[in-house]
């Protein structure tokens, strides 16, 4: 099965404004609800899943940015999201390297070198 990337770029840009709608506060709420899951010392599988909720939204609002980019659409907007995304993507990422790997012991396996 061949995927039509030209295809899903235009409906990304056609749809832009509903995309983006349900991205930023998905990215928002996924990355507050990682942060108040070290806060309170909920650092079991929870942040895992959180973590990687959110880094799936971020990989579609990173694609959706691309996809105008690719046409040239360079606006401060489209800056803002992708500057948005890799901060969220920062956060996400130290939380997860920081504190899900210290608590289990498959993780501490896997990534053990």
């Amino acid at each position: 099965m061949i995927i039509d990337l030209n295809f899903l770029a235009e409906i990304s840009r056609t749809h832009c404004v509903s995309i983006c709608a349900f991205l930023i506060p998905a990215i928002l709420i996924t990355t507050l609800q990682s942060i108040l899951l070290v806060i309170f010392q909920r650092r079991d599988i929870g942040l895992t899943v959180s973590v990687l909720l959110s880094l799936s939204a971020i990989a579609f609002m990173v694609f959706h940015v691309s996809t105008w980019f690719v046409i040239g659409v360079v606006t401060p907007v489209t800056f803002i999201l992708l500057g948005l995304s890799l901060s969220c993507l920062t956060i996400n990422l130290w939380l997860w390297l920081k504190f899900a790997r210290q608590n289990h012991g498959l993780t501490k396996i896997l990534l053990r070198v």
